[in-house]
């Protein structure tokens, strides 16, 4: 039996658009398909409710998928939304540290 492949963010990036979402975790594929309509319906519901809270609160700016989030080699992931951390005074992405670059990253599960 052959070894597994150990992923890395730059291989899953080379993969072909094929309409699947692909993320790598501490070294594992992982592989789902693309979101259906159960899926979409409720992740734009949630992205509403989440911008009009940060309206009154502008800590962040919604973003919703894709977006490949990626903090070391061996890893990336595509949350369905990501609320990036807004400096008040200039208006510009700025993390507050390596660890914490957003307020909230949402990933919303549906089983198979």
């Amino acid at each position: 039996m052959a070894a597994p492949t150990y992923y890395t963010a730059e291989m899953v990036r080379a993969l072909p658009d094929d309409g699947n979402r692909y993320e790598v975790v501490h070294g594992e594929l992982l592989v789902t398909p693309a979101p259906g309509l159960p899926h979409q319906t409720l992740m734009k519901r949630f992205l509403v409710a989440l911008e009009l809270y940060l309206r009154r609160h502008p800590v962040g700016e919604v973003l919703s998928s894709p977006a490949d989030i990626s903090w070391a080699p061996v890893e990336i992931w595509t949350p369905d939304a990501t609320v990036p951390v807004i400096e008040r005074t200039r208006l510009i992405w700025t993390p507050r540290s390596a660890r914490e670059p957003f307020v909230l990253e949402l990933h919303e599960l549906f089983e198979s």
